[in-house]
């Protein structure tokens, strides 16, 4: 009997390990393709004119996402960012708000997000700096962070574990 539950802890973190090397695999190579196509739109950005508005870097993280036209929802769903409310016509003197859920290839990386971390924003050939100034938590339902807009900010919004509350973080030029 000691023999099978012996075998049998073998197997079972035989099946983690695997498991996890799995699914490290498959999120590296997320990663990769990825960066293969911000290679691809920094290059020939007129491919992508119609589907990305542009992308994010978090530099201190290694970490890029795209900004998908549409509406929010449909980027989100895409396990995309989207943009909330008017797109920006004068990046980056206009303010601009940007949505993701809370998951890897999203917004996850915001909850470790510093202040002072820098946030590029990247559109066509042109890369502009921001540097985290300010998080907060807020109802779903407080739209509070409106009256902060300012020219030349980035605010990055997703939601928090428990999906009624949201993380705002604000970054400047």
């Amino acid at each position: 009997m000691d023999k099978i539950f012996e075998k049998l802890g073998w197997m079972i973190l035989f099946l983690m390990t695997f498991s996890f090397l799995l699914g490290y695999g498959v999120l590296k190579m997320d990663q990769k393709k990825e960066q293969i196509l911000m290679m691809e739109y920094e290059e020939e950005p007129e491919q992508y004119r119609n589907e990305y508005f542009g992308y994010l870097s978090f530099p201190n993280y290694h970490q890029y996402r795209f900004i998908m036209y549409g509406s929010p929802e449909q980027a989100v769903s895409q396990f995309k960012i989207g943009i909330f409310g008017e797109h920006p016509k004068n990046v980056p003197c206009d303010p601009f708000i940007l949505v993701g859920h809370s998951r890897k290839n999203q917004f996850e990386i915001l909850h470790k997000l510093k202040i002072g971390d820098t946030v590029e924003l990247v559109k066509e050939k042109n890369q502009y700096q921001y540097h985290v100034i300010g998080k907060e938590v807020i109802e779903e339902s407080n739209l509070s962070f409106m009256k902060k807009l300012r020219n030349h900010m980035l605010i990055l919004i997703t939601c928090m574990n428990d999906n009624e509350k949201r993380l705002v973080v604000y970054c400047q030029i």
